[in-house]
């Protein structure tokens, strides 16, 4: 029976300047359905990771996808 860790890695969306806000999309794939967006400075718990883009559990349970470019990753809280 594989232990779950409690660490949960959480990762903030870090953007450039001139960018409004990071598209959340349903695939790995730019040109995927955006599901939502992510503003600066905004959480989300790490899930995995797929070919250059973070898969992140949002709000409603489901998970998503946000390129790895906008992503920074914090330290697990525990």
């Amino acid at each position: 029976q594989p232990q779950e860790t409690t660490d949960k890695i959480m990762l903030m969306v870090k953007l450039s300047n001139d960018r409004e806000g990071a598209s959340i999309r349903q695939a790995p794939d730019a040109q995927s359905k955006k599901i939502g967006e992510a503003k600066d400075g905004q959480t989300f718990e790490f899930a995995a990771i797929n070919s250059g883009w973070f898969v992140v559990k949002l709000a409603d349970g489901a998970t998503g996808f946000i390129l790895s470019d906008y992503i920074q990753i914090l330290e697990s809280s525990n």
